[in-house]
């Protein structure tokens, strides 16, 4: 597939920090994008749910304390269209729209790892391909019946309707899913 062949071309050189700093512009971060009706912050809790209402204030815009101290806690955090907050990501987008003709919804997976947390939703599939790029650290998967460790420039495609999941996290860990509708 071409576009699996470009992403693992492009270098992404993303860092902790550079998150971080990207998380601090409030306005970047509310509740809901009103177009997609989706959070731009959610944190994957101990029983692999989606808690976003623990991440922003009463005024609807993340809460970047409140985001630190759950990132520092070891909980993944899920950071949703996120193609605009870095240069190389601003490169990923414009290879997606050279190939497939137009830009697609992107999440950053986040977490500094913690004893017992989850690291990602239950076993689960989308009614969409997706292409994972492992930005730093490290994320054993499963799809379908298979194993993976993807380690950092790799990319792990997953066809529309397969169960996977992220099993574990080892450490700091930034991995970039691509939804591919």
């Amino acid at each position: 597939m071409e576009i699996i062949d470009k992403l693992r071309q492009i270098k992404v050189n993303i860092k902790e920090k550079d998150i971080l700093q990207a998380l601090q512009i409030r306005k970047r971060w509310p509740h809901k994008y009103t177009f997609y009706n989706e959070p731009s912050a959610e944190l994957i809790d101990n029983y692999g749910m989606n808690m976003q209402h623990e991440l922003y204030d009463l005024d609807n815009y993340l809460n970047y304390s409140k985001l630190l101290d759950c990132y520092e806690k070891g909980f993944t955090i899920l950071l949703s269209n996120i193609l605009d907050i870095h240069g190389d990501l601003r490169k990923v987008e414009s290879v997606l729209r050279d190939v497939i003709g137009h830009g697609c919804w992107a999440n950053l997976y986040f977490s500094k790892g913690g004893t017992g947390r989850k690291p990602s939703f239950d076993y689960h599939k989308h009614p969409y391909d997706v292409a994972v790029k492992q930005i730093y650290g490290t994320s054993p998967w499963i799809v379908g019946d298979e194993k993976f460790i993807l380690k950092p420039n790799q990319v792990l495609y997953i066809p529309k309707e397969t169960n996977h999941q992220v099993t574990s996290i080892e450490g700091k860990k930034l991995s970039l899913t691509i939804n591919l509708t």
